[in-house]
């Protein structure tokens, strides 16, 4: 997840509002609408922007030679997401229809560099999603998918709600069918404990 919330000051919200100070000036913010379902960008466009989520919900994931599909991240609420020079191509997809602002990658990593107090805002944010995909790798190697979910749902209870079951699914590393039976059991287990 990249909502970027906590520390309340250098998170996700902290670092759009500094931005959108900066691109206001400079005529660069321009909100764009995002309806459900809608690409925003696919894992072969050629996209070195930053994406400032104002609202709403994305998915980011890639695409096997297969075609099947792999979800690395959500940004939900307000987040940032940009692809890497030289990393894995991945796709941003709405979920929910979206409020973004679409900012040149070489215009944000030059308003970074020339303010020390957004560096260091930028390299917390940096470092909370660092560990947020540590805590994601731990879990997927660790954790079998009972456990997954189980943890998803009590760490992200209302995006779980928000989520089709699916990309859930996906997220946990396991297949819609297997997420079911998951799911089932857990809320039979769930339901045998109110009872006792």
């Amino acid at each position: 997840m990249n909502r970027g919330l906590v520390p309340e000051h250098f998170s996700a919200p902290w670092l759009i509002e500094q931005l959108q100070r900066r691109a206001e000036r400079e005529g660069l913010w321009r909100n764009r609408v995002i309806a459900k379902g809608e690409t925003i960008f696919g894992p072969e466009t050629d996209c070195r922007d930053v994406f400032l989520l104002l609202s709403g919900l994305v998915k980011l994931s890639y695409l096997s030679v297969g075609g099947s599909e792999t979800i690395k991240s959500f940004v939900f609420d307000q987040g940032i997401f940009a692809r890497e020079y030289g990393g894995p191509e991945f796709g941003a997809y709405a979920i929910e229809g979206s409020h973004l602002v679409q900012l040149p990658q070489t215009w944000v990593l030059r308003q970074i560099s020339e303010s020390n107090e957004l560096q260091r805002g930028y390299a917390q944010f940096i470092d909370w999603i660092r560990l947020r995909k540590a805590e994601r790798e731990q879990s997927l190697l660790c954790l079998t998918p009972q456990e997954r979910l189980v943890h998803f749902r009590e760490t992200e209870p209302d995006l779980a709600d928000r989520l089709p079951q699916g990309d859930i699914a996906r997220y946990l590393g396991v297949t819609p069918i297997a997420y079911s039976r998951i799911k089932r059991r857990i809320d039979l287990q769930t339901a045998a404990m109110k009872l006792t």
